[in-house]
C-alpha cells in the first residue's frame, strides 16, 4: 500500500484521485531509497511505472525543504520562502518531457506551493529565460535546450540543484545526448542526488552511470535482484541488457509473398482486425507520410507523429489520438520510447526494426501494467533469416532460452487470404495519382513555409539590426562538424549492430539512415563547415569540459 512508503497526505490524495491503488514493483523499490537520498541506477520494463517511481519521492523531498514550507498561497501563486531550482529532470524528446510534465501536474495537484516548468525546443526561448530566472523548484527539460540556456543566458543557473534525474537513459544515448548530459552536470552541484532510469542496461548506459553516479543502488525488476549495492564497477559493466516483454502481449507475424503486398496487408489489418487505438511504426518519416496520405484518401482516421511535423502539429496529433478523436497513430521511432497512452489495442511494425531493443520498445506501447495487447510485424520472404535473428536477440534480452521450440512458440504466423490483400492493393494503385498530387502539394507547402520564415528572418535583421549586432555570440561545447560526426557514428554503429554489411547495403531504408562518414577525413569539408558556422565557439573554459577526459565520477 502507498501508506507504507511514508508519503505525505497531499500526495496520497492525488494518488487516490488517479485510482492508483498499489505501487508497482519498481515504485516499491525506488521510493524508499530515493527518499533516503541515495544515487540510483534503475531498470524496468516499459509500462512499469518508472515516471511515478522518481516523481513521488522527489515531490516528497521538496515538501520538506524549508524554503517551500515557508511559502504561502496568494491569488498570484506561491509567495515567500526561498526560490531555488532543486530538481532537474532530463528526457530525450519533447513528447516525453510533456508527458512527464503532465504526470507531475497530476501528482502535485494538492501540493500548491511547488513551482515547475518545462524547457524544450519548439517553445519560446525568451519565455524560458524569464521562467528559469525565477528559479522554479522543478525543471523538466530536453538536454539541448537547457544546455543552451545555461551557456548563453545571463542569470540562469542550477548551482543550488539537489536532485538530477535522467529518464530513458538508453534513448538519451541513442539520440546522441551523452556529451550534452555530461556537460549539463558540470553546471550543477557536486553534492547532488542523481537517479538514472532506463529500460535497458547497455554498455553505454553503464558507462554513463559510472560517470554520473556515486555508490549507487542498482534496482532491477527484470531478472536481477533489487537493491544490489555497487561499490565498484563490476556490477554495471554488463554488455548484455535484459528487457522484459509483457506476459500479456500476443505477438503475431505476417509473411508477405511479395514486397508490393506490404501496404495492402497493412490496410487489411486496419480495416478488419485492429481498427482503433492502433500505433503503426515506420522506419522512415517518408513511409509514415505516404501511409498518412493513403489513410486520408481511403477513409481511415489517422494522424502522424514524426520529425517532419512542427512541434505544434505533433502536440495536436498526439492529443487527438490520446483523446480517441483519431483511431490510428502513424509514428516514426519518435513514439517508440516512453510514451504512455492508455488502451492501445495493437502495435503494428510496418517494417522490421533494426535491433531487438527497438522491437521491444515498440511493442511495449501496448500490454502495459497487466493489460492485454497485441503486436503484428510484417516481413517479406527475403527477411526470414533477419527476423529469426532479431527474435533470438529478443529472447536473449528477455532472459529466455533461444531454443528452436521457444522461437517457434514466439513467432506465431498470421495468414491472410490473397484476395483480401489484392483488394487493398488495387485500391492503393487506383489512389496513386492522388497520392503523388498530395505529395507535390506538401512539398510546395513546405517550401512556401520555409520561404516565409526566411522572409521574416530577413525583415527582422533589417528592423532589429542594432539589437542583433549588439548581442553576444552564442557558444556551444561542440562544433557543427563534431555533432555531425557523432551523429554519423551512432547511426553507423546501429546499422552494424543490426547485422548489415556496410559494403553491400541494399536496403533503401537503411541507406537513408547513413550519413557520409568521410566528412571528418576531408579538410575542405571541414573548412566549409567552419566558414558556414562562424558563430559557434567552444565554452570559455575548455579545461573543465568533459570532452576527451578520462572517466571519473562527477
Amino acid at each position: 500500500m502507498w501508506s507504507s512508503l511514508e508519503l505525505s497526505r497531499p500526495i496520497l490524495k492525488a494518488l487516490n484521485d488517479l485510482d492508483f491503488v498499489n505501487p508497482t514493483p519498481i515504485q516499491k523499490e525506488v521510493i524508499p531509497l530515493a527518499l533516503a537520498g541515495r544515487d540510483i541506477l534503475a531498470e524496468a520494463e516499459t509500462g512499469s511505472g518508472k515516471t511515478a517511481a522518481f516523481l513521488l519521492p522527489t515531490i516528497e523531498r521538496l515538501l520538506k525543504f524549508p524554503g517551500i514550507r515557508a511559502r504561502k498561497m496568494s491569488p498570484l501563486g506561491p509567495t515567500g520562502g526561498l526560490n531555488a531550482t532543486k530538481v532537474l529532470i532530463l528526457l530525450p524528446s519533447r513528447e516525453l518531457a510533456m508527458q512527464c510534465f503532465d504526470v507531475l501536474e497530476s501528482l502535485i495537484k494538492y501540493c500548491l506551493t511547488i513551482t515547475r516548468c518545462i524547457v524544450t525546443g519548439g517553445m519560446s526561448q525568451s519565455q524560458h529565460e524569464i521562467t528559469l530566472r525565477n528559479q522554479p523548484d522543478i525543471v523538466i527539460a530536453t538536454p539541448g535546450r537547457i544546455l543552451d540556456m545555461l551557456i548563453n543566458t545571463m542569470g540562469v543557473h542550477l548551482e543550488l540543484l539537489e536532485i538530477v534525474i535522467l529518464d530513458e537513459a538508453d534513448r538519451l544515448l541513442d539520440m546522441g545526448f551523452r556529451r550534452e548530459c555530461l556537460e549539463i552536470l558540470r553546471y550543477v552541484s557536486q553534492c547532488r542526488q542523481t537517479m538514472l532510469f532506463s529500460a535497458t542496461l547497455s554498455r553505454g548506459v553503464a558507462d554513463l552511470a559510472l560517470l554520473t553516479l556515486r555508490n549507487p543502488c542498482r534496482i532491477s525488476t527484470i531478472g536481477l535482484g533489487p537493491n544490489a549495492i555497487l561499490s565498484n564497477t563490476e556490477g554495471i559493466t554488463s554488455d548484455v541488457s535484459t528487457i522484459g516483454l509483457s506476459t500479456t502481449l500476443n505477438q503475431e507475424f505476417v509473411e508477405l509473398n511479395e514486397e508490393k503486398d506490404r501496404e495492402g496487408a497493412l490496410f487489411h489489418i486496419l480495416s478488419k482486425i485492429y481498427t482503433e487505438r492502433v500505433i503503426v511504426f515506420f522506419q522512415t518519416k517518408k513511409e509514415a507520410r505516404r501511409i498518412s496520405i493513403l489513410c486520408n484518401i481511403l477513409g481511415f482516421s489517422a494522424v502522424e507523429l514524426h520529425g517532419y511535423l512542427t512541434q505544434e502539429k505533433r502536440n495536436e496529433n498526439l492529443g487527438r489520438f490520446t483523446k480517441g478523436e483519431s483511431k490510428i497513430l502513424l509514428a516514426s521511432e519518435l513514439a517508440a520510447r516512453g510514451l504512455d497512452i492508455k488502451g492501445i489495442t495493437a502495435v503494428i511494425n510496418f517494417t522490421l526494426p533494426l535491433e531487438a531493443s527497438r522491437y521491444i520498445h515498440r511493442v511495449g506501447r501496448t500490454a502495459r501494467i497487466g493489460e492485454n495487447g497485441n503486436s503484428i510485424t510484417l516481413y517479406s520472404q527475403s527477411e526470414r533469416s533477419r527476423l529469426k535473428s532479431l527474435m533470438k536477440q529478443v529472447l536473449r534480452k528477455s532472459g529466455s532460452s533461444t531454443s528452436t521450440t521457444k522461437l517457434c512458440n514466439l513467432m506465431k504466423k498470421l495468414k491472410f487470404s490473397s484476395n483480401n490483400i489484392s483488394y487493398w492493393s488495387e485500391r492503393i494503385l487506383e489512389s496513386e495519382p492522388k497520392v503523388k498530387q498530395q505529395i507535390r502539394a506538401n512539398i510546395a507547402e513546405k517550401e512556401l513555409r520555409l520561404a516565409e520564415l526566411e522572409a521574416n528572418k530577413a525583415e527582422n535583421i533589417l528592423v532589429y539590426k542594432e539589437n542583433i549586432s549588439g548581442r553576444p555570440r552564442k557558444k556551444w561545447f561542440q562544433s557543427t562538424l563534431q555533432k555531425e560526426i557523432a551523429k554519423n557514428l551512432s547511426k553507423r554503429e546501429l546499422i552494424e549492430k543490426a547485422g548489415f554489411d556496410m559494403n553491400e547495403l541494399n536496403d533503401i531504408t537503411c541507406k537513408g539512415l547513413l550519413l557520409n562518414s568521410d566528412r571528418k577525413k576531408n579538410p575542405k569539408e571541414q573548412n566549409h563547415l567552419k566558414r558556414k558556422s562562424p558563430h559557434i565557439n567552444y565554452t570559455s573554459n575548455p579545461k573543465k569540459s568533459l570532452l576527451g577526459t578520462k572517466k571519473k565520477a562527477l
